[in-house]
């Protein structure tokens, strides 16, 4: 018989405690578990979805039709994200308390929408002077697709917050593997190259909507297209406060890179690119939770509580990730080049720690939230970017790449005492 050594033994110890943490059966009975958990696995299915889909068409497609259709994804991506105007976060708030659920599912649908062509409409007319290498999506089925992909994809998403507010995270869990049926459409229509991947997309999201509207029908949420304007008054400064505080949010993870390229080059921008896509991928833990927390605790439940459940939760599934990334992060790395191997480790060391603190954030402004105190979110946000950009640049000038990760990681714990201090004195 022969015996594991030592670092055997100590790899089945680790594992068996990550399983153990892993185990989420026993959280599945709580909504506030369960919400999470299926928000959780969405996003997990939504990024392996994306990847397949990007995969299959780069091997069945050329380079050129794949840069075009990627482009006139992303700029569509961001003007849903524009025309959202915080409402997706106002719907968590205000729908569990609402008595007229059903209306201000409605209003808050057609705002999104309405506000989603009307971006999307300016940009078509503007491309020969924003993007003329998208000029294309002007002419005939282009431009009809494009509008399509943007309005359908705003409604699918309001929809998919519908539902958690709603505390069904199951329908939004089936939204999301529902949203996979792209990548067997890309197969048939591969012919029409980049069009192709306008219809498979668009498709996907008229049989999603189709779905989910009826799951909401069955809730009792119709959409009319319908605006009620008393219910729109009461939600609009909390959702307007969030749609800054998520544009502030977004500001480190946009400037830095330009930074980096204009400091340090391109091969470094390509090693932080990395990096922070990996690490990103913790943080989906903490927003997951939050997002259940603030439904749990917009239906009254004690705050106190559902905060205690919410960390440990967190953490639990955290932690071993965390550990994964920290002790085999150079062999995931290895997917994209030895270079990245390399060179990214440290980097993506040091995000993948800030996850921790950043947990505590996240948890930290779903209270705020809750609260109804939109000041402290953007306040929070707002620090974390100047922190981030400010010190990050003169790192970056003096000590290289290496130095914004620890400007990074530094930021997060910074700001998370705050947080975690607010926490403390619910």
């Amino acid at each position: 018989m022969i015996l594991p050594n030592k670092v055997e033994l100590t790899r089945i110890r680790c594992a068996r405690m990550i399983g153990k943490s892993l185990n989420l059966s026993k959280y599945y009975r709580e909504p506030l578990y369960r919400n999470s958990i299926t928000i959780m696995l969405n996003s997990a299915f939504t990024n392996v979805f994306g990847l397949v889909f990007w995969i299959v068409g780069a091997r069945l497609l050329s380079t050129g039709a794949i840069g075009l259709a990627a482009a006139a994804i992303a700029a569509g991506s961001l003007i849903i994200s524009l025309s959202r105007l915080g409402l997706d976060i106002g719907l968590l708030r205000f729908v569990p308390q609402s008595a007229e659920k059903s209306a201000l599912y409605d209003t808050v649908t057609s705002i999104v929408v309405s506000v989603a062509f009307v971006l999307t409409a300016a940009f078509l007319l503007m491309l020969p002077f924003l993007s003329p290498a998208l000029a294309f999506l002007r002419q005939g089925t282009f431009l009809l697709a494009f509008l399509a992909y943007a309005c359908l994809y705003a409604t699918v998403i309001v929809q998919g917050n519908t539902m958690i507010a709603m505390r069904k995270g199951d329908l939004y869990l089936l939204q999301g593997l529902v949203l996979g049926l792209r990548i067997p459409l890309l197969l048939l229509l591969v012919s029409l190259t980049t069009l192709g991947i306008f219809i498979s997309f668009d498709v996907t999201l008229i049989v999603t909507l189709l779905i989910s509207a009826f799951w909401l029908y069955r809730l009792g949420l119709v959409s009319r297209f319908r605006i009620s304007r008393r219910l729109l008054k009461e939600i609009a400064p909390f959702s307007f406060g969030n749609y800054t505080a998520g544009i502030l949010g977004m500001l480190p993870q946009t400037v830095v890179p330009i930074l980096i390229v204009n400091t340090v080059g391109a091969d470094a921008t390509a090693y932080f690119f990395v990096a922070y896509s990996l690490a990103a991928a913790l943080s989906l833990v903490s927003s997951s939770v939050g997002m259940s927390l603030l439904v749990e605790g917009s239906h009254d439940l004690p705050i106190k509580e559902n905060v205690g459940k919410s960390l440990r939760l967190t953490f639990a599934i955290l932690i071993p990730l965390l550990l994964i990334m920290l002790l085999f992060g150079d062999k995931l790395l290895l997917l994209f080049g030895k270079q990245y191997s390399e060179q990214a480790f440290l980097m993506l060391q040091l995000l993948a720690l800030s996850s921790i603190f950043l947990a505590v954030i996240d948890l930290g402004i779903t209270v705020k939230r809750i609260q109804k105190d939109v000041r402290s979110v953007n306040l929070v946000y707002s620090s974390m970017a100047i922190l981030i950009i400010a010190f990050g640049y003169l790192a970056l000038l003096r000590y290289g790449l290496i130095g914004l990760g620890y400007v990074w990681l530094a930021s997060a714990a910074f700001v998370s005492i705050y947080m975690g201090w607010t926490l403390t004195r619910i």
